[in-house]
């Protein structure tokens, strides 16, 4: 290649280099990246850090272990034996479970008509007590009408006609929701149009209106409380149930119910397609899952239950793979397992036998089932004070620690979103100490080098060669 042919293509070179580029946008968070795609439950908070004089804390040590779950893993409240002892919900929440459901049925809170008595629910779920322990609360069965036992529907209302059921409906709820305002998250109407739970016998017309009103009593008491439609998954045909009748119903009339709850158990009269051990086949539930996904909104599995039958350890390798299924569909919110301990209703169930005995394998998958869906680490600042964690959503403590000095933060990472929190520290020397008690460790992430600034490196080098090239050329033509 000539001279001259090597001026020519730098030249070319050279204008293309300054002409505008179209690059991807580089984070305006010193060089951090914001992932391409997070995974299933997961997002990132982006940590930028100053010490005491405002400086980037260079180099520093971040400990991070997640506190809470924005996923809901969740239990019961009933009991034969009346109160499940404080004790037990305590055990509970330290191994991460943190969504309760008291049984706020029309006959424990207005057990004679205009009488409220709180006293019988407050003390068989203190519910603000387990609001303040961190529970999420759902007042469960707010409407249900089961007739067979007098704890569900009072004996006043069963002579009522239809447009006396609503009012009454109305002023219940109202009344029930405005008590516990900010205490409970969510408020359940269960299995409407399932005859076993529908003593009067209502139209889908009917059942429609009944929903309506009580969403607008919540609401009104209580905007920030979410309602939840609680239904048998599977069609009973042999009843002339289906679950998909009801909310199609409530869908296609824009009746603003916030969330569809699940209920599934091994049990005769639920229709479920069995595995080998004569459990709901978690690929069958995986797909009756699914099939919920297409009304736009979030799904909890409300009740959740197989028995011991045929086997302790057949069962809690049921408990994994069905949370496991659950928890990796993103609609999916929440999973309950419904009895604490066991319940004539399903006997063998239970995550303890009775409430003063030794727990079953189950209630030890359910809690590795949380640890492994934990997200805990160690990781240090970037050259501009700036660190990333990338976990399952919920909440965060962070600490920070130059080896002398320790600060402590809490950030909330949100699933499928990048979250900035900006850090200032006490810290005012740069040398680092590793923390203790880590379970994994992240190497130091340097800033990458950007695009606008290699561009400009590039830049400079090239027009520093042409020009010494043209410069050469010059002065051979004047020859």
């Amino acid at each position: 290649m000539t001279i001259e042919h090597s001026a020519l293509l730098l030249l070319v070179l050279l204008l293309w280099l300054v002409s505008p580029i179209e690059a991807a946008e580089v984070s305006t968070y010193t060089g951090l990246p914001v992932p391409a795609s997070v995974s299933s439950r997961k997002g990132s908070a982006v940590l930028m850090l100053r010490d005491a004089d405002g400086k980037p804390l260079v180099n520093a040590t971040v400990e991070y272990i997640q506190s809470t779950h924005d996923f809901l893993f969740g239990v019961g409240m009933t009991s034969p034996r009346g109160r499940i002892p404080p004790s037990i919900y305590e055990r509970l929440k330290s191994v991460g479970v943190n969504y309760a459901l008291p049984f706020m049925t029309w006959a424990i809170t207005e057990p004679t008509n205009g009488s409220y008595d709180w006293n019988t629910a407050d003390y068989l779920y203190r519910p603000r007590e387990m609001q303040q322990l961190g529970y999420t609360l759902n007042g469960h069965c707010m409407v249900w009408f089961e007739p067979h036992s007098p704890w569900n529907l009072p004996s006043y209302v069963r002579s009522m006609s239809f447009k006396e059921l609503k009012q009454a409906i109305s002023r219940h709820i109202f009344t029930l929701v405005d008590h516990y305002r900010g205490v409970m998250s969510y408020w359940t109407v269960n299995e409407p149009t399932f005859s076993y739970s529908d003593f009067f016998a209502l139209t889908r017309t009917q059942w429609v209106e009944i929903i309506s009103t009580a969403i607008e009593a919540v609401h009104k008491a209580d905007p920030a409380a979410k309602v939840m439609v609680n239904v048998i998954p599977a069609d009973h045909q042999e009843i002339g149930y289906s679950p998909h009748s009801i909310l199609d119903a409530l869908a296609s009339q824009g009746v603003g119910f916030d969330v569809i709850g699940l209920e599934l158990y091994s049990m005769p009269g639920f229709k479920y397609v069995p595995d080998a051990n004569g459990y709901p086949s978690v690929t069958w539930a995986s797909s009756m899952l699914d099939s919920y996904a297409r009304y736009g909104r979030p799904v909890i599995l409300s009740e959740v239950g197989v028995t011991e039958t045929p086997s302790p350890d057949a069962q809690a390798e049921w408990l994994r793979a069905f949370y496991s299924m659950a928890f990796d569909k993103t609609y999916v919110h929440g999973v309950t397992w419904y009895f604490v301990d066991d319940d004539p209703f399903l006997p063998g169930a239970g995550l303890f036998p009775t409430t003063d005995s030794s727990p079953r394998p189950i209630y030890d998958a359910m809690a590795d089932v949380i640890r492994e869906r934990t997200t805990r680490g160690v990781t240090h600042t970037n050259t501009s004070g700036v660190a990333r964690i990338d976990g399952y959503a919920g909440d965060y403590l962070i600490k920070v620690s130059d080896g002398t000095v320790m600060t402590s933060s809490t950030v909330h990472i949100t699933d499928g979103e990048v979250t900035t929190l900006s850090i200032s520290t006490t810290v005012r020397t740069s040398h680092t100490t590793t923390l203790a008690g880590t379970t994994q460790t992240a190497s130091p992430v340097e800033p990458p080098t950007t695009l606008p600034q290699m561009h400009t490196t590039i830049i400079v080098g090239v027009t520093a060669i042409a020009v010494g090239i043209f410069v050469a050329l010059w002065r051979k033509l004047r020859k």
